[in-house]
Parts: C-alpha cells; sequence; structure tokens
C-alpha cells in the first residue's frame, strides 16, 4: 500500500507491505528513490553497519561516487525549532548493497 504526501523537497511515499511487516518513508526527488542508511537496512532486513560497510567499499572500489550518489538533506525536528542533517543515499546506491 502506497501512501502520498507532498514536501517542498520532493514527494514522500509510505510504503507498507502486505504483511505489515515493513513500513518505509521512502523520499522521491530529481526522479529517484533517496533513502537512509537505517531505511536500506531495513528494507534488506539486516543492520545498519552491514550498510555502512558495503557503502565504504563500493565508495573506496570506485563502483560508485560518493558526491553523486549520496546527498545530505536537511529536515526539522518534532518540535520545528531543530534542523537535523541527515544523508541519503540514491537508487544506484541502495541497489549497489542489496
Amino acid at each position: 500500500m502506497k501512501e502520498n504526501s507532498d514536501s517542498s523537497q520532493g514527494e514522500i511515499i509510505l510504503y507498507h507491505s502486505s504483511e505489515n511487516q515493513t513500513s518505509l518513508e521512502v523520499r522521491l526527488e530529481d526522479e529517484t528513490v533517496w533513502l537512509t542508511q537505517v531505511q536500506i537496512a531495513e528494507l534488506f532486513g539486516t543492520k545498519r553497519p552491514v550498510i555502512t560497510k558495503h557503502l565504504i567499499n563500493n565508495y573506496k572500489s570506485g563502483e560508485l561516487i560518493e558526491n553523486s550518489t549520496c546527498s545530505i538533506l536537511e529536515h526539522m525536528g518534532i518540535s520545528g525549532v531543530q534542523k537535523y542533517q541527515t544523508q541519503y543515499y540514491d537508487l544506484d546506491a541502495i541497489l549497489s548493497v542489496g
């Protein structure tokens, strides 16, 4: 099931598996999907350190170019006062660790 929501920085899609075991908030921007390392780990049913290791290896080997596949996005905290910066990875990076 998908739920859509507009955002000033792109479209947000909420994904729920048919068994409701997996739920992801997916950012769509610049015609690609963007996920955090935590979201990628959840998608593939593993832990974040595994994703970090694969991404580092893919960047070191030259399989991926970090500044092309990784973006730091700002978002507001729950209180609406504090801003946070979070690294998001595009579909190429997501598929490279999958």
